[in-house]
């Protein structure tokens, strides 16, 4: 396609006076020209927009201008993940989501080259970013549940991996009612107990201390967990705050019929303490 033929056609348009066919013809050749060959087209669609636009033609320009700019900065470097977020921060703004989503594709088909995870931290976020995009905007449970299982396959298990990920991917699971799911998920990648406390404290954080609930039942029904007495000394402290009592007492008498057995007796003088009290 040549610019030149549209620019002409264009000018004829608006000789005639018809804005709003010129302003088609403009979109039109910026849509399928590469921008690149296409600067003298957009520099007289933003004279023409500041002189017979309205508010939403100057946005479109400015829009565009952005648009340019951020597609330049990752193909000089595809690497720049700072570049791709700003970029698709802008198309969700005022994008279509097949666009949108065609842009994710393309940012997270670059792999960081090397297996370390320094390299990865930053791009683990177009991911989250993506999954996120799918739940919250697009409202796609299955792509955002397709999103989280070929990231969670793509990362280098043998060499390292986040936590955050399959905790974000189970607390999406726990969002859809799929306890089967988020139990896997959990199950496979988090055997520190840190990390499912900071899950259950997040959610009481939140107020949803049914799905709090959930959390904890699930830790501590793992079969290989590392400092497990702490993991059920935050369980018991949980259901003392809400004033459960009668659930922390079968909590207890559940710990000892269980081979958790480190750190008993610090467990006990806890369980003492509260018994003494209640």
């Amino acid at each position: 396609m040549d610019e030149h033929l549209f620019g002409a056609f264009a000018k004829f348009e608006k000789n005639q006076k018809e804005f709003e066919r010129v302003r088609v013809i403009y979109k039109y050749a910026l849509d399928r020209i590469p921008k690149q060959d296409a600067q003298n087209l957009l520099k007289n669609y933003r004279i023409f927009e500041k002189k017979f636009g309205d508010r939403r033609g100057i946005k479109d320009i400015i829009f565009s201008k952005k648009r340019f700019q951020y597609e330049e900065k990752v193909k000089a470097n595809p690497h720049n993940y700072d570049a791709w977020f700003e970029y698709l921060r802008l198309l969700e703004s005022d994008t279509d989501a097949k666009t949108v989503r065609e842009v994710y594709e393309i940012a997270i088909a670059n792999v960081p080259p090397i297996q370390e995870k320094r390299h990865w931290k930053r791009y683990i976020y177009l991911w989250i970013n993506y999954a996120l995009y799918e739940e919250l905007e697009a409202k796609d449970a299955q792509r955002t549940r397709q999103v989280y299982q070929v990231y969670l396959q793509l990362l280098p298990h043998k060499k390292f991996t986040f936590a955050k990920m399959w905790l974000l991917y189970a607390q999406f699971e726990i969002r859809q009612k799929n306890l089967s799911l988020a139990r896997r998920a959990l199950g496979t990648s988090i055997e520190n107990c840190t990390s499912w406390i900071k899950f259950a404290e997040l959610e009481t954080i939140l107020g949803d201390f049914n799905r709090t609930w959930t959390i904890y039942e699930l830790a501590v029904g793992q079969p290989r967990l590392d400092m497990s007495e702490v993991l059920w000394k935050s369980y018991i402290d949980f259901e003392i705050e809400l004033e459960e009592y009668e659930k922390t007492r079968n909590l207890y008498q559940r710990l000892q019929r269980t081979q958790h057995v480190k750190g008993e007796e610090y467990l006990s003088s806890v369980y003492g303490g509260f018994s003494k009290k209640k």
